[in-house]
């Protein structure tokens, strides 16, 4: 649209150039131009500096549907792939910390089948993450060391009195309280939506 602004422009003559300089400026605009997109596109699909080992973050996008398209893959920790037919932009062909596969020809992807990702590393007054860790669960069952302390009551009463004393004597004996509960394991999720985690190959 810009380019055909400018060549209006000179087409009604307000510029006083000659024919040969016109298109000398527009050929300059039309290369500059291109250089722009491609230099966008390059930004976009390669990093500006290779990262030790050639290992280029590809990162893992989410989907509403079951089916990919080329290229696409859907990160299943049981997948493994080629090491040889990858490509190499993909990082974790490099970097095997998601399992080795066959342990020299395949290598695996992530398993983000009902996991949530964190970021890596220790956040403030967190837990140090590492990459490729594991942790949590659905359900928990409480343990008697996870209650918070407490003590049980019950009541107690004179049991008897003593021979010609007049005086009531107590006894010893135990308290023992009523049982409730069943130990049954409580959902602990997140509320969640569940979609597709895929990465591009």
């Amino acid at each position: 649209m810009f380019i055909a602004k400018v060549r209006d422009f000179f087409k009604k003559g307000e510029s006083g150039i000659s024919d040969k300089i016109q298109s000398i400026f527009l050929g300059i605009i039309v290369s500059v131009c291109t250089f722009v997109i491609v230099g966008l596109a390059l930004a976009w699909s390669n990093p500006s500096v290779n990262p030790p080992g050639g290992n280029v973050l590809v990162p893992i996008n989410v989907g509403a549907s079951t089916q990919t398209k080329s290229g696409d893959l859907i990160v299943l920790g049981t997948t493994t792939l080629s090491r040889a037919t990858i490509s190499s932009a993909l990082s974790f062909q490099e970097n095997t910390i998601y399992g080795a596969g066959n342990g020299s020809t395949t290598f695996n992807v992530p398993d983000m089948r009902g996991r949530n990702p964190i970021g890596f590393g220790q956040g403030s007054e967190l837990t140090n993450r590492l990459m490729s860790a594991t942790s949590g669960e659905e359900l928990h069952t409480l343990t008697v060391n996870q209650l918070a302390a407490h003590s049980h009551t019950g009541p107690s009463s004179k049991l008897g009195y003593g021979a010609g004393s007049g005086n009531d004597w107590e006894g010893t004996g135990s308290v023992t309280t009523g049982t409730t509960g069943s130990g049954t394991p409580f959902n602990v999720m997140d509320p969640f939506l569940v979609m597709n985690c895929i990465i591009k190959y």
